[in-house]
Protein backbone atom coordinates (compact mmCIF):
# COMPACT_ATOMS: atom_id res chain seq x y z
CA UNK A 1 0.00 0.00 0.00
CA UNK A 2 1.19 3.30 -1.01
CA UNK A 3 0.86 6.68 1.38
CA UNK A 4 0.94 9.98 0.18
CA UNK A 5 1.24 13.55 1.88
CA UNK A 6 -2.07 15.27 2.43
CA UNK A 7 -0.87 18.50 3.11
CA UNK A 8 2.42 19.32 1.26
CA UNK A 9 5.37 21.84 1.96
CA UNK A 10 5.16 23.23 -1.58
CA UNK A 11 3.19 26.63 -0.09
CA UNK A 12 5.34 29.76 -1.28
CA UNK A 13 7.41 28.27 -3.67
CA UNK A 14 7.64 30.34 -6.73
CA UNK A 15 7.51 29.52 -10.11
CA UNK A 16 5.07 27.20 -9.92
CA UNK A 17 1.67 28.52 -9.94
CA UNK A 18 -0.25 27.81 -13.02
CA UNK A 19 -0.05 24.42 -10.70
CA UNK A 20 -2.11 25.80 -8.06
CA UNK A 21 -0.46 23.18 -5.67
CA UNK A 22 -2.09 24.87 -2.74
CA UNK A 23 -5.40 22.64 -4.34
CA UNK A 24 -5.21 19.54 -2.79
CA UNK A 25 -8.64 16.63 -3.21
CA UNK A 26 -9.63 14.82 -0.19
CA UNK A 27 -11.07 11.05 -1.68
CA UNK A 28 -13.99 9.48 -0.32
CA UNK A 29 -14.80 6.25 -1.85
CA UNK A 30 -17.16 3.64 -1.39
CA UNK A 31 -16.72 0.29 -2.85
CA UNK A 32 -18.60 -2.15 -3.31
CA UNK A 33 -18.09 -4.82 -0.98
CA UNK A 34 -18.18 -8.31 -2.19
CA UNK A 35 -16.65 -7.32 -5.67
CA UNK A 36 -14.32 -4.38 -4.74
CA UNK A 37 -15.80 -2.52 -7.41
CA UNK A 38 -15.72 0.82 -6.94
CA UNK A 39 -19.31 2.36 -6.60
CA UNK A 40 -18.54 6.24 -6.26
CA UNK A 41 -15.70 8.66 -5.93
CA UNK A 42 -16.24 11.84 -4.16
CA UNK A 43 -14.19 14.53 -3.80
CA UNK A 44 -13.41 17.41 -1.44
CA UNK A 45 -11.51 20.27 -2.64
CA UNK A 46 -9.05 21.74 0.09
CA UNK A 47 -7.23 24.79 -0.19
CA UNK A 48 -4.04 24.76 2.04
CA UNK A 49 -3.08 28.43 3.78
CA UNK A 50 -0.19 28.54 6.33
CA UNK A 51 -0.57 24.45 6.63
CA UNK A 52 -4.17 24.79 7.70
CA UNK A 53 -6.84 23.75 5.26
CA UNK A 54 -10.12 25.32 4.49
CA UNK A 55 -12.66 25.26 1.80
CA UNK A 56 -11.76 27.31 -1.54
CA UNK A 57 -13.46 29.73 -3.61
CA UNK A 58 -15.89 28.43 -6.17
CA UNK A 59 -13.65 29.71 -9.11
CA UNK A 60 -11.30 27.44 -7.25
CA UNK A 61 -13.24 24.85 -7.41
CA UNK A 62 -14.79 25.13 -10.65
CA UNK A 63 -11.08 25.35 -11.70
CA UNK A 64 -10.03 21.69 -10.39
CA UNK A 65 -13.75 20.43 -12.15
CA UNK A 66 -12.06 21.59 -15.69
CA UNK A 67 -8.99 19.71 -15.07
CA UNK A 68 -10.50 17.13 -14.11
CA UNK A 69 -13.01 16.60 -16.98
CA UNK A 70 -10.22 17.43 -19.52
CA UNK A 71 -7.94 14.52 -18.26
CA UNK A 72 -11.10 12.14 -17.68
CA UNK A 73 -12.85 12.69 -21.26
CA UNK A 74 -10.71 9.70 -22.74
CA UNK A 75 -12.43 7.31 -20.06
CA UNK A 76 -16.23 8.95 -20.07
CA UNK A 77 -15.60 9.98 -16.02
CA UNK A 78 -16.93 13.53 -15.99
CA UNK A 79 -16.59 15.45 -12.37
CA UNK A 80 -20.00 16.85 -11.31
CA UNK A 81 -20.16 19.76 -8.90
CA UNK A 82 -22.23 18.14 -6.03
CA UNK A 83 -23.61 20.60 -3.58
CA UNK A 84 -21.25 24.22 -3.60
CA UNK A 85 -17.28 22.35 -2.69
CA UNK A 86 -17.96 18.22 -3.58
CA UNK A 87 -17.11 17.16 -7.14
CA UNK A 88 -18.32 13.39 -7.62
CA UNK A 89 -17.16 11.31 -10.67
CA UNK A 90 -19.79 9.29 -12.73
CA UNK A 91 -19.05 6.27 -15.36
CA UNK A 92 -20.90 4.38 -16.72
CA UNK A 93 -21.69 0.96 -15.17
CA UNK A 94 -21.52 -2.07 -17.40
Amino acid sequence: MAAWDFLNDYEGLGGYEEFRTQLVLMYLVMLNGSAQDLMILEMKPLEIQRFRLRTPALHAIQWLREILNREGKPFGTPAILQGANRLRFEWERS
